[in-house]
């Protein structure tokens, strides 16, 4: 009896394991993109603010 407990137990903190890292891994993706389109527009604003004038205003590369 104790061994089948055992068992369920086992496979519980399996699955609950897997989820984690699942949980982890989707989080992971979702920061890193969020980073990379924040990258790419200010990247985008900058080409923007380059073309206008040669010397873009300070406030707008640290914004």
């Amino acid at each position: 009896l104790i061994e089948k407990y055992y068992l369920i137990a086992d496979n519980l903190c399996k699955i609950y394991g897997v989820t984690t890292r699942i949980l982890y891994f989707c989080h992971a993706i979702f920061v890193i993109m969020e980073l990379w389109s924040r990258e790419v527009e200010q990247h985008s604003t900058f080409a923007a603010n380059n073309e206008r004038n040669t010397s873009p205003p300070l406030q707008g590369s640290f914004e």
